[in-house]
Formats: structure tokens, sequence, C-alpha cells
């Protein structure tokens, strides 16, 4: 069970003890006619009990137009009192109150002349612990301005010695436990905030004297937290505009008179309406939940943490993602050109022989190599040589196709696969390169060396293509340099100038 539902269930049970004190004081104002005339003029009918257990019914010795006679045996249940045409209406409300702690309200008529029905409102109120309800018990008001006030009472059966001293013992035995219980219960008026009931002095508790309170001037609005004040107005206002008795709730925090801020959980429903529905006095709790409202503070701190932390390192997981990608690419990239490495080179070229061999495309290598750069750096320095490579790899880049798969392998030496092409077309694109390293009339101007080969079905692995390429540059290298030679299939090689 949750901390909420148990707060639920505890506070339904002490609003269900109020109306047991209420209903004992009701049943001993009609017993005595000099006691607390108030309670008597309110216009409370009396009140009654049922037990679902043994279906029994508990009736005050006055209720309605019922009165105890000590020369009967007998007491009827609150079913008989009920107009025979309101009997239906009546039992469904007792049904769902066996059913749902809780408050419900009705309005029907009590049994008689038909021209002298009496109308009154019943509270039924299903009471019990935990989820169970063990029994309802019932307060009736007469309506205002309905018919038949002022009428004798009839006549029914029971012995009112016995019964006086039972309501008298439950009357005090109701009164002891709600005094038992650590919640502050009270009944007051709406408007005029005036306390009909108190099962004990909130405001005292809190530690603030007579003097201290002025007399009564001091009121639970005065102590609350003033960042709370919103919340506790707005509770206030709901009583006031409650239409359908729902339960009210609220939690804000108020000062002792030590200085110290507690936590506090206000529940009220509606008890009394006028005949307009308008609210007129309410059941309330005040429950101290500062325990509860720490550990909750403390759980939703460490729940933040958590989602902190949760964030921390989803955010730390990203950044090992970029820092393994990064990784990865410096695994198979070249520094200094951008183009992949020759670990990447040799990788590729075994994918792709597996993949022309089961799927039988072509595929052909390309090999270049920068002539004389040696001499170059010597005479313009590794940086300027360093620029002639990465621009040599950017012209690489720009004459590929994007399915071709550009590496440098070495200081100066590179190589391209390029798919779905033969020997033939290979060495046209090695030449085009040539005369483009050639077009460049400058000073620092670069030229290279061309091997090309083709994947042939006599080469067992890779590396017998990859040296066929390898023999066609070092022949270009040996014929001169700054041009192209060809693997043929014959294993002969041809040079393109």
């Amino acid at each position: 069970m949750s901390f909420g539902d148990s707060q639920r269930l505890l506070c339904d049970a002490t609003s269900a003890y109020l109306i047991g004190i209420i209903q004992s004081s009701v049943r001993n104002c009609r017993l005595s006619s000099d006691s607390t005339p108030e309670l008597k003029n309110s216009g409370c009918l009396g009140s009654w009990n049922y037990e679902i257990e043994t279906q029994t019914w508990t009736l005050s010795p006055s209720i309605g137009d019922v009165r105890v006679d000590k020369s009967q045996n007998f007491l009827p249940d609150m079913r008989s009192l009920v107009h025979p045409d309101d009997v239906a209406s009546f039992d469904e409300a007792l049904s769902r109150a066996k059913c749902v702690a809780g408050c419900l309200q009705i309005e029907h008529r009590l049994a008689g002349d038909a021209d002298s029905a009496r109308v009154v409102t019943s509270y039924l109120f299903g009471m019990g612990c935990q989820s169970s309800v063990q029994h309802v018990a019932g307060v009736l008001f007469l309506k205002e301005g309905a018919h038949g006030a002022g009428r004798e009472p009839r006549v029914f059966s029971e012995k009112a010695a016995i019964q006086d001293d039972a309501d008298r013992a439950e009357h005090q035995f109701i009164k002891d436990l709600a005094k038992s219980l650590p919640e502050s219960i009270y009944v007051s008026d709406i408007e005029e905030r005036v306390y009909s009931y108190k099962n004990r002095d909130f405001l005292g508790q809190l530690g603030y004297s007579p003097i201290a309170r002025g007399n009564g001037l001091l009121t639970v609005r005065e102590i609350v937290h003033s960042n709370d004040l919103d919340l506790y107005d707005e509770h206030q206002r709901r009583i006031r505009r409650d239409l359908n008795n729902e339960t009210i709730e609220t939690t804000c925090r108020m000062r002792t008179a030590l200085g110290e801020w507690r936590w506090f959980h206000l529940r009220n429903v509606v008890f009394r309406r006028s005949e307009s529905g308008k609210p007129l006095e309410t059941i309330g709790t005040i429950q101290d939940v500062t325990q509860q409202m720490s550990h909750e503070m403390h759980l939703r701190e460490t729940v933040r943490q958590l989602r902190a932390a949760e964030i921390d390192l989803k955010e730390r997981q990203e950044q090992l993602e970029v820092l393994n990608h990064q990784l990865a690419s410096l695994a198979t990239t070249d520094g200094l050109t951008g183009l992949y490495n020759y670990r990447a080179f040799h990788e590729k070229l075994a994918e792709e022989v597996r993949r022309a061999r089961r799927y039988d495309y072509s595929v052909s290598v390309v090999l270049a190599d920068v002539d004389d750069f040696k001499i170059f750096n010597d005479r313009f320095g590794h940086p300027a040589g360093d620029e002639r490579l990465r621009l040599f790899a950017d012209m690489l880049k720009r004459d590929s196709r994007d399915s071709d798969f550009v590496s440098r392998t070495g200081g100066e030496e590179f190589a391209i696969i390029l798919i779905n092409t033969g020997a033939g077309d290979a060495g046209r694109f090695a030449q085009r390169l040539v005369h483009r390293l050639n077009e460049d009339k400058g000073g620092k101007r670069l030229t290279a060396s061309f091997g090309c080969a083709q994947l042939e079905p006599e080469d067992r692995t890779k590396d017998d293509f990859v040296r066929r390429a390898d023999e066609c540059l070092y022949q270009a290298k040996r014929q001169g340099k700054n041009q192209v030679v060809v693997a043929s299939k014959d294993k002969t090689t041809a040079q393109i100038r």
C-alpha cells in the first residue's frame, strides 16, 4: 500500500469516528431536553447504525417521529421508518455505503400518512478498517421547510433505561477513542469558522498558550507558511464551492509556537448543507505529516540525483561513442591527408576480392608513387612536401568515384581500389591523373608513376593481385617515371603515355 493510500484510509477512519461522536451527541441531546439546546434545535432527527456481518440495526431512542416506549420489547429497523415509496432509493444508498468507506447523502420521506410524511436528508457513512466496511452509520436531518415539523413522535419499543446507558457508554467510548487518535478532528461552520466539535485543541497542541492565541483571535491561517497561503486559501474556497460531497485535501506548512515549520495534511468533507445545497458545516482532520514529507522530499532528491547521474552517464556514453569513433577513425585514417591508411586498404581489398569472386564482377587496383619526392623534400623542405602530398590526395579524391576506395599506403605511396572496373579503364583513369599533374607549370611541380592490375582468376590471394600492380609500378619507374603501366591478361605489361 502506498503512503497516499494509507493516509486516505486513516483519514476515512477518523472522519467516521467523528460521525459516531455526533451521533452519540445527538442521541444524548434527545434524551435530555435541557442539554445543548443548539444541537437539539439544529434539525437533527436522530441516528442509526447497521452492523453488516450480523445484519442488526441500532437506532437512537428518538429518531424522527419515533420514540422509545419502555413498555414494549422491540425496536424497528431503519428501513421500516422510511416511506414505502422511498425504500428502494434508501436500499440502493445503503448498498453503496456497504461497499466503499465514505459519506453518501440521500433525501427521503419518513413513514407516515401521505399528507404528513416528513422529508429528511440522511447521511450514510460506510465505516470500518483498511478496505473493508464493517458497519454503516446514518444521521438524519429534517429538510428545511419540510411538511410535518412539530408532530408528536410515534411510539415504538425498547427499554429506555438500557438504551440510555448503551448510548452514553457508546458516546464515551467513541469520544475517548477520537481523543486517542494523533489527528486533530473538528466540525466547524464554514462561514463563521465556529467549531461545534474538536477532539483536541490544535493550536494548543502546537504550543500556543491561550495568552499567545489572544483569547481565540489567532487563527490557523495566521500560522500557515507564506509560500503555502495560496494552497490553504484555495482549499477553503473548494470547501465553500463543493457540490458533490467530494473529499478536499491539501498539504501545507505551519509554524509551531517554538518557530519550527511542520507539514500538515488537511482533509475536509461537507457535512451539512442548506436546502439550496449551500455548504454549511464541514468535517475536517489535520494530520502532522512532517516525517512522511521529509522522507518524500528525500526520495525526490534521491530520484533527482539519480536522474542527473543518468543524464551524466548518458552524456559520458555519448562522449565515449564519439571517442571510440575517433579512435576507429584514427586506426583506419591517414592523419596527414585524411585518406584511408595502409590497414584500411588491405581490409577493404580483401573484402572486395571476396565479393568480386562471389558476384562475378571486375575489380582493379591502381598504385601510385610520387616521383623523386625525397629530392623535393631536400630542396623545398618537409612542410612543402607535406602540402604537396595533401594536394595530390585531394586530386585523387576529386577524380575518383564515390564507390572507389582511395588510400595512402606509405610516405609518398597511394593505392586506389576501382569497383566494376577492368584493367583498361583503370589505366585510362591513371593516365588522366598523369596529365593533371603535368598541367602544373609551377616551380614546385610533382609527377607520379602508376601501376594498374585487374583481379584475375589465377590470383590466389589479394597479395598476388597487388603484387602484379606493384610490378607495373616499378616498371613505370624504370622506364622513366611520370607514366602508367598496366598488367595485361597474358601477364605482359603495357605502357600508357
